[in-house]
Protein backbone atom coordinates (compact mmCIF):
# COMPACT_ATOMS: atom_id res chain seq x y z
CA UNK A 1 0.00 0.00 0.00
CA UNK A 2 2.84 2.40 0.82
CA UNK A 3 4.27 1.94 -2.66
CA UNK A 4 0.86 2.52 -4.23
CA UNK A 5 0.40 5.76 -2.27
CA UNK A 6 3.86 6.96 -3.24
CA UNK A 7 3.28 6.20 -6.89
CA UNK A 8 -0.08 7.98 -6.78
CA UNK A 9 1.62 11.03 -5.29
CA UNK A 10 4.33 10.97 -7.89
CA UNK A 11 1.90 10.49 -10.77
CA UNK A 12 1.54 13.65 -12.77
CA UNK A 13 5.09 14.84 -12.12
CA UNK A 14 7.24 15.35 -15.16
CA UNK A 15 10.16 13.41 -13.74
CA UNK A 16 12.12 12.93 -10.54
CA UNK A 17 14.84 15.33 -11.70
CA UNK A 18 12.31 18.16 -11.88
CA UNK A 19 10.92 17.44 -8.43
CA UNK A 20 12.11 20.13 -6.02
CA UNK A 21 13.63 19.57 -2.64
CA UNK A 22 10.39 20.53 -0.88
CA UNK A 23 8.36 18.10 -2.97
CA UNK A 24 10.74 15.26 -2.20
CA UNK A 25 10.59 16.13 1.48
CA UNK A 26 6.78 16.24 1.43
CA UNK A 27 6.58 12.88 -0.35
CA UNK A 28 9.07 11.43 2.13
CA UNK A 29 6.98 12.69 5.06
CA UNK A 30 3.83 11.29 3.47
CA UNK A 31 5.39 7.90 2.80
CA UNK A 32 7.02 7.83 6.24
CA UNK A 33 3.70 8.45 7.93
CA UNK A 34 2.15 5.59 5.97
CA UNK A 35 4.98 3.24 6.93
CA UNK A 36 4.35 4.08 10.59
CA UNK A 37 0.63 3.53 10.07
CA UNK A 38 1.31 0.20 8.41
CA UNK A 39 3.45 -0.88 11.36
CA UNK A 40 0.79 0.27 13.83
CA UNK A 41 -1.93 -1.54 11.91
CA UNK A 42 -0.01 -4.79 12.20
CA UNK A 43 0.03 -4.53 15.97
CA UNK A 44 -2.94 -5.93 17.87
CA UNK A 45 -5.54 -3.85 19.61
CA UNK A 46 -6.51 -1.36 16.91
CA UNK A 47 -9.87 -1.59 15.24
CA UNK A 48 -10.66 -1.00 11.59
CA UNK A 49 -12.26 2.33 12.51
CA UNK A 50 -9.17 3.45 14.43
CA UNK A 51 -6.93 2.48 11.52
CA UNK A 52 -9.19 4.35 9.10
CA UNK A 53 -9.17 7.43 11.35
CA UNK A 54 -5.38 7.35 11.65
CA UNK A 55 -4.96 6.86 7.90
CA UNK A 56 -7.28 9.76 7.09
CA UNK A 57 -5.52 12.02 9.65
CA UNK A 58 -2.08 11.22 8.26
CA UNK A 59 -3.19 11.75 4.66
CA UNK A 60 -4.91 15.09 5.38
CA UNK A 61 -1.87 16.34 7.26
CA UNK A 62 0.46 15.26 4.45
CA UNK A 63 -1.68 16.94 1.78
CA UNK A 64 -1.85 20.21 3.70
CA UNK A 65 1.92 20.10 4.25
CA UNK A 66 2.22 19.99 0.45
CA UNK A 67 0.09 23.15 0.33
CA UNK A 68 2.28 24.83 2.96
CA UNK A 69 5.38 23.94 0.96
CA UNK A 70 3.91 25.53 -2.18
CA UNK A 71 3.48 22.25 -4.04
CA UNK A 72 0.03 23.18 -5.36
CA UNK A 73 -0.08 20.55 -8.10
CA UNK A 74 0.54 17.72 -5.65
CA UNK A 75 -1.96 19.22 -3.20
CA UNK A 76 -4.53 19.23 -6.02
CA UNK A 77 -3.62 15.62 -6.84
CA UNK A 78 -4.66 14.80 -3.28
CA UNK A 79 -8.29 15.44 -4.21
CA UNK A 80 -10.48 12.51 -5.14
CA UNK A 81 -11.17 12.65 -8.85
CA UNK A 82 -8.42 15.20 -9.55
CA UNK A 83 -7.31 13.06 -12.47
CA UNK A 84 -10.55 13.90 -14.31
CA UNK A 85 -10.44 17.68 -13.77
CA UNK A 86 -9.81 19.64 -17.00
CA UNK A 87 -6.41 21.35 -17.10
CA UNK A 88 -7.96 24.84 -17.34
CA UNK A 89 -9.89 24.24 -14.11
CA UNK A 90 -6.78 22.74 -12.46
CA UNK A 91 -4.90 25.96 -13.23
CA UNK A 92 -7.73 27.99 -11.68
CA UNK A 93 -7.68 25.85 -8.54
CA UNK A 94 -3.91 26.19 -8.19
CA UNK A 95 -4.20 29.97 -8.64
CA UNK A 96 -6.75 29.92 -5.81
CA UNK A 97 -4.33 27.97 -3.60
CA UNK A 98 -1.59 30.53 -4.30
CA UNK A 99 -3.99 33.36 -3.47
CA UNK A 100 -5.08 31.64 -0.26
CA UNK A 101 -1.48 31.22 0.89
CA UNK A 102 -0.69 34.86 0.02
CA UNK A 103 -3.71 36.00 2.05
CA UNK A 104 -2.60 33.91 5.03
CA UNK A 105 0.85 35.45 4.77
CA UNK A 106 -0.61 38.97 4.69
CA UNK A 107 -3.23 38.47 7.40
CA UNK A 108 -1.43 36.13 9.80
CA UNK A 109 2.26 36.12 8.81
CA UNK A 110 1.65 32.76 7.14
CA UNK A 111 0.87 29.32 8.49
CA UNK A 112 3.79 28.18 10.62
CA UNK A 113 2.59 24.63 11.30
CA UNK A 114 -0.38 22.32 11.29
CA UNK A 115 -1.43 19.16 13.03
CA UNK A 116 -4.26 16.71 12.53
CA UNK A 117 -5.94 16.50 15.92
CA UNK A 118 -8.74 14.00 15.34
CA UNK A 119 -10.94 12.29 12.78
CA UNK A 120 -14.59 11.36 12.99
CA UNK A 121 -16.57 9.17 10.64
CA UNK A 122 -19.65 10.82 9.16
CA UNK A 123 -21.77 7.86 8.14
CA UNK A 124 -24.47 10.08 6.65
CA UNK A 125 -22.09 11.71 4.16
CA UNK A 126 -19.82 8.64 3.92
CA UNK A 127 -16.72 10.72 4.69
CA UNK A 128 -14.10 10.90 7.39
CA UNK A 129 -14.02 14.41 8.86
CA UNK A 130 -10.41 15.27 9.76
CA UNK A 131 -9.80 18.21 12.07
CA UNK A 132 -6.58 20.16 11.40
CA UNK A 133 -5.19 22.73 13.83
CA UNK A 134 -3.47 25.54 11.89
CA UNK A 135 -0.90 27.62 13.79
CA UNK A 136 -0.21 31.02 12.25
CA UNK A 137 2.91 33.15 12.34
CA UNK A 138 1.11 35.78 14.44
CA UNK A 139 0.50 33.12 17.15
CA UNK A 140 -3.21 32.71 16.39
CA UNK A 141 -4.72 29.30 15.74
CA UNK A 142 -7.64 27.97 13.76
CA UNK A 143 -9.24 24.56 13.42
CA UNK A 144 -10.47 23.50 10.00
CA UNK A 145 -12.33 20.39 8.88
CA UNK A 146 -11.11 18.42 5.88
CA UNK A 147 -13.55 15.84 4.49
CA UNK A 148 -11.65 12.74 3.38
CA UNK A 149 -12.85 9.79 1.31
CA UNK A 150 -11.30 6.48 0.49
CA UNK A 151 -10.80 6.72 -3.28
CA UNK A 152 -9.39 3.68 -5.07
CA UNK A 153 -8.00 2.47 -1.74
CA UNK A 154 -6.24 5.75 -0.82
CA UNK A 155 -7.42 8.47 1.56
CA UNK A 156 -7.99 11.61 -0.46
CA UNK A 157 -9.62 14.99 0.09
CA UNK A 158 -13.20 15.24 -1.04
Amino acid sequence: MVRLVGMRLLRGMSGAKKMGRLSRRAVAVFLGSHIVLLALSCSGGTTDVERAQEGARAAAEAYYNLLLNGDYRQFLNGRAGADSIPESYSEQLMAGYRQFMAEQQQEHLGISSLQATRAEMDTTLQVMQVFLQLCYGDSTQEEIVVPMVSYKGVWMMK
